[in-house]
């Protein structure tokens, strides 16, 4: 059983047909024990929603929490998922193999002089651009295990995640979950890997943003760093 799991603020009928993720899935030949969790017109904050999701899907699911505005690019795109959580508890597109404190995100780091991206220990490869297969971004070696995973796409199974009693933390809404999800994975002792997905995406996020800095704020207060 896969679930896959996504928001949109498009009604249910614009996702099917103009959303890239809803285009998509529609091209897309799904296993036959698939469920679709859309939330459609939607304002509440995905880890509310991902974690309602978590709590009514199948004991058995593997569950994909996936971003409306990716194009999946790859035709074996559930088999590769499956694949990568054969090999690791939870996976991405994109993460970092270290944290550092402070950090900004899964790929910069905080410095005297400001935002620092430090590709040699970043793990990844996306596309970005309007419609399918974009001009491919190389973060490093993919599949490779890390500390920090992007949101973009993770994907875990049920059983991993109530076994590890971790679930996402509704204070962050649309920001910085990730990055809370993917340290609460690894104090409770979960693996995390990047694993070779294709897919585009359109959105280059919203990065500093106000709503992002208050997040931010949330997150070190928390971690405490």
């Amino acid at each position: 059983m896969i679930e896959v799991v996504f928001a949109t603020r498009k009604s249910n009928e614009e996702f099917w047909s103009s959303a890239p993720l809803g285009k998509s899935l529609k091209r897309l030949k799904p296993p036959r024990k698939c469920v679709f969790r859309i939330w459609e017109r939607n304002e509440t904050g995905l880890s509310e929603i991902y974690n309602q999701s978590i709590y009514a899907a199948d004991p058995r699911a593997t569950l994909i929490f996936i971003h409306d505005d990716i194009w999946i690019d790859d035709n074996f795109f559930f088999e590769r998922v499956l694949e990568g959580l054969n090999s690791f508890d939870i996976i991405g597109l994109a993460g970092s193999k270290v944290r550092y404190p402070n950090q900004l995100s899964w790929g910069f780091h905080t410095s005297e002089a400001g935002p620092i991206w430090k590709s040699e220990h970043t793990s990844g490869r996306v596309a970005h651009g309007l419609g399918h297969c974009g001009p491919i971004t190389d973060w490093g070696p993919v599949p490779t295990e890390v500390v920090m995973l992007d949101g973009v796409l993770l994907a875990v199974k049920k059983e991993v995640l109530m076994r590890a009693s971790v679930l996402f933390d509704p204070q962050f809404t649309f920001h910085l979950y990730d990055m809370d999800f993917s340290r609460a994975a690894i104090l409770a002792g979960l693996r995390l890997g990047t694993w070779p997905i294709s897919v585009t995406h359109e959105s280059q996020g919203s990065f500093f943003s106000q709503s992002w800095q208050e997040m931010y704020k949330l997150y070190l207060t928390k971690w405490g760093d």
